[in-house]
C-alpha cells in the first residue's frame, strides 16, 4: 500500500495535486514514447544489416538485481528491450508465445533483443531451444539482500510455501511449475506453521534459483552467470563481459548509475539455521560456478 504522503490520490489531497500529478504522468509516458521511437529510428539507420537481432533473456530468482541490469543495457543505441511489464512481449508478467516473442526478434534492427521474463526462468533451457540463436544472462545476488528487498517490496512469500506443501497448483501458477519432488520434499521438510516470512521468502529463493542447475544451465554456453555484486562493484570489468556476450560494446557513461550502495545494506535476516545451511550451500554451488569450476560439477541434489 502506498502511504498517503506519497500517493497525490490518497484523500485530503487537493485537486490541483492530482491533476499536477496525472498530468506528470503522462509527460512520462510522452518522452518514454518518444525516446523509444527515436532509439529504434536510430537502430534502422544505423544498425539494420539483415542479419537479424540476437534473442536474449535476462533470468534468475526475482530480486537479484535485474531491474538495475536492463536500465543499463537499454542505455545503449544497440540494444532493445522488453521488461515484465511490456503488454506487447508479456502478459500478467510472463512471456506471451514464442511465435509473439520471435516475430518481435525479427521485425528489430538491434543487435539485441533483451528480454526479462523472470517469472519464466524455471522455463529457460525450453526459451533457448525455441529461439534460435538465443542466449541467456542469469543474475545472481546475495541471499540475505534478495531477502531483505523482497520483503521490502512483497513481504514475504509465505503463501507460496504454504500453497505447495498444500498441492495448490493452480493458485500457485507458475510459482510451483517444473518442482521436482525432491524440492517439494524439501518444502515439506522444513515448512511448519507460522514460517517466518523471512524463512519463507529464503526457501522460496532456494527454490527458485536452484532451476540454474537442475536445468544445466551451469554447463551450457548460451548462458551468462554473472554476480551482482561484481556488477555494482566492478562495473567496467563486469558490464564488458555481459555486453561482450550480447555483442555490443559498452560505453563508460551508462554506467554513471551503476553504485554499490545496496550490497548489505541491512543486517542479515534470522533465519533458522538449517535454512541458512541450505541458502550457504547454494551460494557455494553460485560462486563455485561462477569463478568457472562449475563446468566438472554434477547437478546438485537437495540438501
Amino acid at each position: 500500500m502506498i502511504s498517503p504522503h506519497l500517493d497525490p490520490w490518497a484523500r485530503g489531497v487537493t485537486r490541483r495535486a492530482r491533476i499536477r500529478a496525472m498530468l506528470g504522468r503522462i509527460g512520462d509516458a510522452a518522452r518514454w514514447r518518444l525516446t523509444r521511437a527515436r532509439k529504434f529510428a536510430w537502430q534502422w539507420l544505423h544498425e539494420s544489416s539483415g542479419l537479424g537481432a540476437t534473442p536474449i533473456f535476462v533470468v534468475g530468482a526475482q530480486r537479484s538485481g535485474t531491474n538495475m541490469f536492463m536500465e543499463t543495457v537499454d542505455r545503449s543505441p544497440q540494444v532493445w528491450t522488453y521488461n515484465e511489464g511490456s503488454r506487447v512481449a508479456f502478459r500478467d508478467y510472463r512471456l506471451r508465445s514464442a511465435e509473439r516473442t520471435a516475430r518481435l526478434v525479427r521485425r528489430s534492427p538491434a543487435r539485441s533483443v533483451v528480454f526479462k521474463p523472470l517469472c519464466d526462468s524455471h522455463l529457460t533451457d525450453r526459451l533457448l531451444e525455441q529461439q534460435p540463436g538465443s542466449k541467456a544472462v542469469w543474475l545472481y545476488r546475495s541471499y540475505a539482500d534478495v531477502i531483505n528487498s523482497g520483503l521490502r517490496m512483497w513481504g514475504g512469500n509465505e503463501r507460496a510455501i504454504r500453497w505447495i506443501t498444500e498441492g495448490r497448483w493452480l493458485d500457485l501458477g507458475w510459482r510451483g511449475e517444473r518442482l521436482s519432488l525432491e524440492a517439494m520434499d524439501l518444502v515439506e521438510q522444513h515448512y511448519r506453521a507460522g514460517l517466518s516470512p523471512q524463512e519463507a521468502t529464503a526457501l522460496f529463493w532456494y527454490l527458485r534459483s536452484g532451476f540454474f542447475f537442475e536445468l544445466g544451465l551451469y554447463r551450457d554456453p548460451r548462458v551468462l552467470l554473472v554476480r551482482y555484486e561484481d556488477l555494482v562493484g566492478e562495473p567496467e570489468r563486469s558490464f564488458g563481459r555481459c555486453f561482450a556476450f550480447l555483442g555490443c560494446e559498452l560505453e563508460h557513461e551508462w554506467l554513471s548509475e551503476v553504485l554499490p550502495h545496496s550490497v548489505g545494506k541491512n543486517e542479515p535476516p534470522p533465519l533458522k539455521p538449517e535454512i541458512q545451511a541450505l541458502c550457504e550451500q547454494r551460494m557455494r554451488q553460485f560462486d563455485t560456478a561462477y569463478t568457472g569450476e562449475s563446468w566438472t560439477l554434477p547437478p546438485p541434489g537437495p540438501a
